[in-house]
């Protein structure tokens, strides 16, 4: 145990970093509802505040990926954790819409630099032929903190949604003592770095990401797998209210169990793309596009639950399998010099993708009449696209595929 300590205590304190940054954005799905009873809020405001979280995220990822490659992940991630645990001890004291909104945002702003930061940390502590696995079973804590947040968030906000922030807030001073306590200092590394490989360091340049064409085809696809997802997650339960006139309590129990299974999800994406798929990941994110597009037509055209219930425990696979691997794959292909500004900028344009979700789908809904059919069409097919992107867009390494 011990030597499995010393060994993965990196990955494990990054991992706690995302759990907590997670779980307190899994509370406000829930939370919301006691906050608009107390406070009178519209729908549309309460969509606005929650807006606002995902503006904030976006802003700050760029600058907080090229921050974390200037001055290193270390600093970046305790500065996220003490913004955030300012942030979730005032916002129950928040009592007028322009508060909630205001917080929220800052909010975003805390949180959107850790996914670059952690980046950052993977690829200075971890081979190069490891980062991929390790960076997948990073992505664990996220599914792991959703659960957490619909069960235990859920209860402590059925008492008081204010209990349920000061919790969160206490959750990240711990996190914050840990990461400043034992993760290691960003700058011996980068010299010790230094003295090894100068010679390639200095012939890397920041500007260098804009350059990079797998950088631009990462952003496109997961714009639009990020969009896939929040207009999937946000849309289920009323897609199961709808068409099935299913309670909130059955409705909860299915996507809270769906949450669940999809906890292995991230390293089974690891070992695809480092065993089965190796030097053909690329064939891995367009085949995942084409099952979940099947997945999404027999789920809307079905029309019986248990087969609906089947396509979205199945889907929460296959939508995440190019989701992750898009996240993952700079860690193989983008020089470690510049990625934490390569994983700023996809963090960026998939925040973006999520904000954009429910708006696109509430859009068709209406249009529809509230056909889900029409929705859930046009997600498939913005997947299939961008797995089609992604199947001639990224540049593979030729010495990868000969050796496959």
């Amino acid at each position: 145990m011990k030597k499995f300590i010393e060994k993965y205590y990196v990955i494990i304190l990054l991992m706690l970093a995302f759990f907590a940054i997670n779980f307190d954005k899994g509370l406000i799905g829930m939370a919301i509802i006691p906050i608009r009873e107390k406070f009178g809020l519209s729908a549309t405001q309460a969509g606005l505040m929650m807006s606002a979280y995902s503006l904030g995220y976006a802003i700050v990822s760029l600058p907080g990926g090229w921050i974390s490659d200037k001055f290193g992940y270390k600093r970046v991630l305790a500065a996220c954790l003490a913004l955030a645990t300012v942030c979730a001890a005032i916002f129950p004291f928040a009592s007028v819409l322009v508060l909630f909104i205001t917080i929220r945002f800052l909010m975003g702003f805390s949180q959107g630099s850790v996914p670059s930061a952690t980046t950052k940390g993977i690829a200075l502590n971890y081979s190069k032929d490891r980062r991929v696995m390790i960076q997948s079973v990073w992505f664990v804590s996220q599914n792991i903190a959703g659960f957490v947040a619909a069960n235990i968030g859920a209860r402590i906000i059925a008492i008081n949604y204010q209990y349920a922030y000061w919790t969160a807030a206490v959750l990240y001073i711990i996190v914050l003592l840990m990461i400043s306590k034992f993760l290691p200092n960003i700058k011996s590394m980068e010299e010790e770095k230094e003295n090894t490989d100068s010679a390639e360091k200095n012939k890397v340049k920041v500007s260098d990401v804009f350059k990079d064409r797998n950088m631009w085809i990462f952003a496109i696809c997961i714009f639009m797998f990020n969009l896939i997802l929040n207009g999937s997650n946000n849309w289920y339960a009323t897609f199961l209210s709808t068409n099935f006139d299913r309670e909130m309590v059955e409705i909860g129990n299915i996507l809270s169990l769906s949450s669940l299974i999809s906890i292995g999800c991230s390293p089974i994406t690891g070992i695809f793309l480092s065993k089965v798929f190796k030097g053909k990941e690329n064939w891995f994110i367009f085949l995942s596009t084409i099952l979940t597009g099947i997945l999404y037509v027999v789920m809307v055209k079905g029309n019986v639950l248990m087969l609906s219930v089947i396509c979205i425990y199945t889907a929460a696979y296959t939508s995440m399998f190019p989701f992750v691997a898009i996240k993952t794959l700079p860690q193989k292909l983008v020089s470690e010099e510049y990625i934490g500004t390569t994983m700023g900028v996809i963090t960026a344009v998939s925040s973006f993708g999520g904000f954009v979700a429910p708006t696109l789908i509430g859009a068709i809904l209406d249009a529809g009449g509230g056909e889900f059919s029409n929705a859930f069409f046009v997600l498939a097919g913005l997947g299939i696209f961008a797995g089609i992107v992604a199947l001639f867009g990224l540049k593979m390494p030729k010495e990868e595929k000969q050796e496959n």
